[in-house]
């Protein structure tokens, strides 16, 4: 039966915190660079393009989402 590797020593965890912050951060500066954000014509808050503002609910000029959260009272039945 083939041994395995083993480590000498315990890798401390400022260590491994150290490795995966790092990566952490080469992956948030990929997504950057994929990442197309705009600036809304209407209010002015960053949208990704091609998407419907989510303050406002503009998208090329017109309104496509209504806002108003109203919820009809839902009654239940009883058998």
């Amino acid at each position: 039966m083939a041994k395995h590797p083993v480590p000498k020593k315990k890798t401390s965890k400022a260590r491994s915190a150290r490795r995966y912050a790092s990566f952490a951060l080469k992956k948030s500066r990929k997504l950057q660079n994929y990442l197309n954000i705009s600036s809304c014509s209407a209010c002015g808050a960053a949208t990704l393009q091609h998407h419907a503002c989510p303050k406002c609910g503009v998208y090329r000029g017109r309104s496509v989402r209504s806002l108003d959260k109203t919820v009809e009272k839902v009654t239940k039945i009883k058998a």
